[in-house]
């Protein structure tokens, strides 16, 4: 798809890892390695406020979604959800900030169930490459853009599980060095990067033409709050057909 200008009114037109390792054994002991960026190799210690304000999220959420809801099942996304965000981060905000795969666990309060993205193990939480979970990693903290549609992805076991639609981001600092439960403070999370899982994705994803240009067009749709932002855009592909995106999304409701 290449994206170009479509005459609509009003309409904006588009544009090694060191791992954090998890040691299990019998004796439940853990060993944590900071996660080094991909690009700059220097560990950082977590910020004092959030990379992002609530309003900066749910716009860039809602500019992600409308451009994927077309294109794929945005709740299993997770990939385009990090590596987009992740563009997102560095070119408007200028922060240093890298999609990360692996293995997540989530404890969504005491009415849900945990929610895993990988496989247990012997007690130890492991990505597998048909079980992983990618997020961001910036200044220290977690930024995961799926966490408004958790709702949907447990809805596909359980549908009456009216998990909120919330942002989840939080400094790395708070991470569970044990695999959360049901009965644990909702919010309280588990990461397991993977450097080879990682590595993957990157690469797939900057030899996916089509994930390039959905890409382009969230950088060129975006712009940070207060500024008013164009609430509908035309792209127009090789063949010269025209799709009309509006921007939309769940309506998010806090932090976790």
């Amino acid at each position: 798809m290449t994206v170009v200008a479509a005459p609509w009114p009003g309409t904006l037109y588009g544009s090694a890892l060191s791992r954090r390792t998890v040691t299990c054994a019998k004796s439940i002991k853990y060993r944590f390695f900071e996660l080094v960026s991909v690009r700059s190799g220097l560990i950082r210690a977590p910020s004092k406020k959030p990379p992002i304000a609530f309003a900066d999220y749910g716009r860039m959420f809602r500019v992600i979604f409308s451009v994927l809801e077309a294109h794929t099942e945005v709740h299993s996304a997770c990939i385009a959800f990090s590596m987009i965000g992740a563009h997102l981060l560095r070119r408007h905000y200028k922060l240093q900030a890298n999609a990360v795969g692996g293995a997540a666990a989530y404890a969504l309060g005491h009415n849900f169930k945990v929610l895993t993205f990988g496989k247990i193990e012997d007690g130890c939480l492991i990505a597998a490459p048909d079980g992983f979970h990618c997020w961001i990693e910036c200044n220290g903290y977690i930024i995961d853009f799926l966490s408004p549609l958790f709702r949907d992805k447990i809805a596909e076991h359980d549908d009456s599980a009216a998990v909120p639609r919330r942002v989840f981001m939080k400094p790395l600092s708070l991470m569970s060095p044990a695999l959360p439960q049901r009965s644990d403070i909702e919010g309280t999370f588990q990461l397991v990067a993977s450097g080879e899982r990682t590595e993957k994705m990157v690469q797939s994803f900057y030899e996916t033409k089509r994930a390039q240009d959905l890409q382009a067009i969230c950088e060129s749709w975006y712009c940070r709050p207060p500024k008013r932002i164009t609430p509908q855009l035309a792209i127009r592909d090789d063949l010269y057909n025209i799709t009309h995106l509006r921007l939309r999304g769940p309506e998010i409701a806090g932090f976790w």
